[in-house]
């Protein structure tokens, strides 16, 4: 009976687990292609992460010089209601 109950909330618990953690190690060591690359999967995801995901993947392509490539990710993307995140996004479409 155990294993069938783990065998069951294993695969919820690892579909909860897309986090920015190995990107952001990634984006701290200047290594930003590979951070976007990291950061893809999560864009998808809904509420914080996936907002910290576009934020952090308009910041790697702006260091690596894609400004226009930035700029169209910024401005495709749905604003959030969240007053914080969607000030973030509007000063970096600013930018």
């Amino acid at each position: 009976m155990r294993i069938f109950l783990a065998a069951l909330l294993l695969p919820s618990l690892a579909a909860g687990a897309v986090t920015t953690d190995k990107a952001d190690r990634l984006f701290e060591k200047g290594l930003y292609q590979q951070a976007l690359k990291a950061y893809a999967p999560v864009l998808k995801e809904p509420g914080r992460e996936g907002l910290r995901a576009l934020y952090r993947s308009a910041e790697c392509e702006g260091l690596l010089f894609r400004y226009g490539d930035a700029a169209g990710r910024l401005y495709a993307a749905k604003l959030p209601q969240d007053p914080l995140w969607r000030a973030r996004l509007l000063l970096l479409r600013a930018g």
